[in-house]
């Protein structure tokens, strides 16, 4: 578990703290500064170990790495989002570390917005149900998508 403040992840009306939206148009993952921060620091010391590519023309992502030498999945963190009433999300690393020969961690940092989103790329492979008239939001893993 991350040390991340739980006011990131609350709506407030006045500004201070945006919450978290499901979006299944965006396809990267954006992160309010404070969870941002403690998510790379934590994937930080896993992904230095791989070299960083000669050419990275990502222009988004930011910790880029080649995986053609070396790469095994089970050496990156596994990505766990926690919710208030004791449910996990625990996406497929494909969703999270995107790309074929360079591998990035598929997070955006958004100066000044303090909203994060979940991802449609970090959605994949999950049924989502949302309940708006019981203001419930539902997920379980799904294969009907192909790997």
């Amino acid at each position: 578990m991350l040390d991340i403040p739980s006011d990131v992840w609350l709506y407030d009306s006045n500004g201070r703290t945006g919450g978290m939206i499901l979006d299944t148009s965006s396809p990267l993952t954006w992160l309010a500064a404070p969870a941002y921060d403690k998510l790379i620091q934590a994937f930080l010391p896993s992904i230095t170990k791989f070299p960083k590519p000669k050419d990275n023309q990502s222009i988004a992502l930011q910790y880029c790495f080649d995986s053609t030498m070396g790469y095994n999945e089970t050496l990156i963190p596994k990505l766990t989002i926690h919710f208030g009433n004791g449910a996990k999300f625990e996406p497929l690393m494909k969703s999270y570390v995107v790309g074929d020969d360079v591998k990035c961690l598929g997070f955006v940092r958004p100066d000044g917005v303090p909203t994060s989103i979940i991802s449609n790329l970090l959605q994949q492979s999950h049924m989502w149900e949302f309940d708006l008239f019981n203001e419930k939001l539902k997920f379980t893993p799904s294969t009907c998508t192909s790997d």
